[in-house]
């Protein structure tokens, strides 16, 4: 059998399976009867299209990291929300009758919470790789962030 000029798909699919088994140009070549040259150039067009493939993953793992993130935040800042609000009950005695008057009230909050939300943005700046960026806004919302998540002693000492 003549040795072929050109690579089809499926020889290239068979070339990248025993590349993968970590077989040799020179095996790929005899095992495939497939010439060395045409071998090379399908190792060169395969590799290519890992490299291009691991990127897109790259991409798309990035993209749904930052969603995950998205969607954490949005959880803690909704659990931040709901700790804020507490209901207190309090039964008052007249006589022999009893009765319960419940009213809603909103304190601080749980820092933990928003300690959360600080991560999430932490981790959405390294994903978009801004964690060395001098940008004065990054900067801006990471100290804000720090400050209501570290709120000073009066703070702490109201919601005790």
């Amino acid at each position: 059998m003549a040795k072929k000029k050109q690579i089809d798909e499926a020889d290239l699919q068979k070339v990248s399976a025993l590349f993968l088994q970590g077989l040799s140009e020179s095996e790929i070549s005899t095992s495939l009867n497939l010439g060395k040259t045409l071998v090379k150039d399908a190792l060169k067009t395969l590799k290519k299209r890992f490299l291009d493939n691991a990127d897109k993953d790259k991409e798309e793992l990035r993209s749904i990291e930052l969603a995950k993130a998205s969607h954490l935040e949005r959880i803690y800042w909704d659990s931040f929300e709901k700790s804020r609000t507490f209901t207190v009950k309090t039964v008052v005695v007249d006589g022999e009758k009893k009765s319960v008057v419940v009213r809603t009230e909103t304190g601080s909050g749980n820092p933990q919470f928003l300690a959360g939300v600080e991560r999430c943005a932490t981790r959405r700046i390294r994903l978009h790789g801004l964690e060395k960026s001098t940008d004065t806004e990054v900067s801006e919302v990471l100290r804000v962030l720090h400050e209501v998540v570290t709120p000073d002693d009066e703070t702490q000492t109201e919601s005790s």
